[in-house]
């Protein structure tokens, strides 16, 4: 087991680096097709991208113990909202997907991080149980 979190930290800890130097150009290009939507679009959506590899680094670095737990007050819903187009983007065009989430939900003391991933796992489990599509829907309620 020490030597799969040994080598889960350091696959992370590259993988990191590997996100970083993409950030940084990324930036760079941002400064320089500031005027050209098209082109805005798509580094916006690879800063996402890179957004949710570094978390998949931090989840990696949890897992390997490197990284403890960071649980703070969250407002779930919010989070959950904010979780759409990601949820859209891994579930694919043939899953519908439908939030509905209670006005009345109460913040939690969480790491925002793993309980993305936990949602993020969750829906794609769903998705893979409905090999012809379908619609799952992600509910917060009190």
């Amino acid at each position: 087991m020490e030597a799969i979190d040994k080598l889960t930290g350091g696959v992370a800890h590259d993988f990191n680096n590997s996100l970083q130097v993409l950030r940084g150009n990324l930036e760079l290009l941002q400064g320089r097709c500031c005027q050209d939507e098209w082109c805005m679009e798509r580094l916006l959506a690879a800063l996402d991208a890179v957004d949710r590899g570094a978390r998949l680094s931090s989840h990696l670095l949890a897992f390997g113990r490197r990284q403890a737990l960071r649980p703070v007050p969250a407002n779930l819903a919010a989070m959950v909202r904010d979780m759409d187009d990601l949820l859209r983007r891994a579930l694919g065009e043939t899953i519908e997907v439908e939030t509905v989430v209670a006005g009345s939900l109460w913040n939690a003391f969480v790491d925002v991080h793993q309980l993305e991933n936990v949602l993020l796992n969750l829906a794609i489990n769903a998705r893979d149980a409905m090999p012809d599509g379908g619609k799952p829907s992600h509910t917060g309620r009190s």
